[in-house]
């Protein structure tokens, strides 16, 4: 008999405590008077209701207060599955976690499973020792979804026992975690415990229906099914790097090619060392596959990808590791971290040449600078292949990593050996960051291999970069010819005081006048539309310019805020004026075309949330 006072019978004192309780002796309560079978979905209901739990001191067992709906409720339910089985989801939908650390919890969950036959129930358990396996064994048959957290090596050894004789034949869901960074173990035992684990794959009739794995690395050779659709390798970070990361990578491709009806594949800091790949390892198909996550150091995810086949439907999204959440005993990889890593050209990616649409997003976190990489095709809303890369870092103690450079997206996109030209349609180019450490960024190349781009929104630190580039880059077998010459529309984002334009004024504190500082803008921006006209480019139909002052890198934190207080008390133009100062432009665009000065954004020092860069206020025009 469980020992939680909740699957007592309710006591006299109880329901003579409640102050609404007439005293006659012949007063029946209204909800008495409903039938059971109405009373049972309403106490099953408690279950998702409300708030009000109440849960002994000690114990696992989590029961709303169903006294309070009804003082005869352990009566009405004793003998009602439904109620019991709701109970175990309620628990597993809270992630109220079965701890079983003692005989009694053991008790109370047996107790439960018991009442609830013959429903399918979900269980997550916290723990797992020699006294649960009887109790699951009896109700292996109903098991739907089963999450369970272990935090010793023996644990899992207790549960895989299950498999020697029994299977889980209706059980969907399977996640086992392992949380190495709470756990307590020699590491060098450890390692050897999962050197010599047995990754004998499962036979398929012991999880036949399961669609959903969440599983550390060791162990997904042993567990993964062909029934799978949905798969996540997890790893804890922890001193030592190879607890629970996939141990070779034959583990892994031979698990995904029983996998072949894969839809989502989610790779967590688990993959195998990039020096352990054979040579000649075969690419495994994965023709439904939907969306591919992999989070890792560069280099590793470079080995793997080009041995994995997916649709060029599939959604990719790839994540560089970050040495700030990292110790220093893979030095050796951290080196590895550029996009060429990430994304080898040329290496059976058959994806990257669909790509029309590429948005750079550039943030710095911490001492860090990243870039993210939105690919798309067509006019496709989302993003097919995404690549969030570490681009440098500036803390003393960290390794200089891979800078990075424009020329890169032309490898990936073109391959070593071929034409190098890209299937570019649209481009942005969004908070970009500053050049340190003497990095040479060029965007020369980039611009000359893309000859179908029609789109450019480039806005950040050096901006006036790209432009002059798209002014100046000349292709070598024909100088006179513009870079991308179908290019229609140009968005420039200027960030105040990073250029030619107003350094002068930022230096000397004061600012004349902004029609100055337009007029120089618009001056630059001439220059460029006419030197393309004389190159032979068409022209554009649509131009928009800004100028935003505001701190989005490390090197742009050491201004000082007085610095835009002339700008703030400057007197924005009147619009005939901005119009007025806006007509060299509209003689070197379309003779529709839509030319937009987008004035002032002035630094209102509020943070902005979403990518660690201050939100401006806007003056504009």
């Amino acid at each position: 008999m469980p020992s939680n006072p909740e699957f007592a019978t309710h006591s006299p004192e109880t329901e003579s405590s409640s102050p609404a309780s007439p005293r006659t002796s012949d007063y029946v309560p209204p909800i008495h008077r409903l039938p059971n079978e109405l009373l049972v979905q309403i106490l099953t209901q408690t279950w998702t209701a409300g708030r009000n739990w109440s849960m002994p001191s000690g114990s696992s067992v989590r029961l709303p207060s169903v006294p309070l709906v009804c003082s005869r409720w352990r009566a009405i339910t004793v003998d009602c599955p439904a109620f019991w089985a709701a109970g175990l989801a309620r628990n597993f939908g809270q992630r109220a976690a079965w701890s079983n650390t003692e005989l009694r919890d053991c008790a109370e969950l047996a107790a439960l499973l018991q009442r609830s036959r013959p429903y399918p129930v979900p269980l997550w358990l916290t723990r797992y020792d020699a006294y649960v396996t009887p109790i699951l064994r009896l109700h292996l048959s109903r098991l739907t979804s089963l999450d369970l957290t272990v935090y010793e090596r023996w644990e899992f050894d207790d549960f895989y026992d299950i498999f020697a004789v029994s299977s889980f034949p209706v059980l969907e869901e399977l996640a086992c975690h392992y949380p190495a960074s709470q756990a307590n173990y020699d590491d060098d035992d450890y390692e050897e415990y999962v050197d010599t684990y047995d990754t004998t794959p499962l036979p398929d009739d012991r999880l036949p229906c399961l669609r959903r794995l969440t599983i550390p690395g060791f162990l997904l050779a042993k567990t993964a099914p062909a029934s799978l659709r949905h798969l996540t390798v997890e790893w804890d970070r922890h001193e030592s790097h190879h607890i629970a990361r996939i141990s070779q990578p034959q583990d892994l491709l031979s698990a995904l090619a029983r996998c072949r009806h894969l839809e989502t594949l989610a790779i967590h800091h688990a993959l195998p060392e990039a020096q352990a790949y054979d040579h000649d390892a075969l690419p495994v198909e994965l023709p439904a596959l939907r969306s591919l996550y992999i989070a890792d150091f560069g280099g590793r995810i470079g080995r793997v990808l080009p041995l994995l086949d997916v649709p060029v439907s599939a959604h990719v999204h790839i994540r560089a590791y970050d040495p700030h959440l990292d110790y220093s005993d893979y030095e050796e990889e951290l080196e590895c971290n550029g996009l060429l890593q990430m994304l080898p050209p040329g290496l059976r990616l058959p994806y990257m040449s669909w790509i029309t649409r590429i948005e750079l997003v550039f943030w710095a976190a911490r001492y860090t600078h990243w870039v993210a990489m939105k690919c798309r095709r067509g006019d496709e809303e989302e993003e097919r292949i995404c690549a969030d890369l570490l681009t440098d870092s500036f803390h003393p103690s960290m390794i200089p990593m891979d800078y990075f450079n424009p020329a890169m997206i032309v490898d990936i996109l073109s391959g070593p050996g071929t034409v190098r030209t890209t299937h570019l349609t649209h481009l942005s180019i969004l908070h970009m960051c500053n050049k340190e450490g003497g990095s040479d960024w060029s965007w020369d190349l980039l611009l000359l291999a893309s000859p179908h781009l029609v789109s450019l929104d480039v806005q950040g630190l050096h901006v006036a970069d790209v432009l002059l580039a798209l002014e100046q880059a000349s292709y070598p077998a024909n100088p006179s010819r513009a870079p991308c010459p179908a290019l229609e529309s140009v968005r420039a984002g200027f960030e105040c005081g990073t250029d030619n334009i107003e350094e002068q004024y930022l230096q000397q504190g004061t600012f004349p006048d902004v029609e100055t500082l337009i007029r120089a803008r618009v001056a630059s921006l001439a220059r460029m539309l006419r030197r393309r006209d004389e190159r032979g480019a068409i022209r554009l139909t649509a131009l928009e310019f800004f100028d935003t002052y505001y701190a989005n890198s490390p090197h742009a934190y050491s201004r000082q805020t007085p610095d835009v207080a002339p700008l703030r008390a400057t007197q924005v133009p009147p619009v005939p004026v901005v119009e007025k100062l806006l007509e060299p432009l509209r003689t070197l665009v379309e003779s529709d075309g839509r030319v937009v000065c987008g004035g002032y954004r002035v630094l209102d020092g509020r943070e902005h949330k979403h990518n660690g860069h201050r939100e401006p206020e806007s003056n504009d025009y």
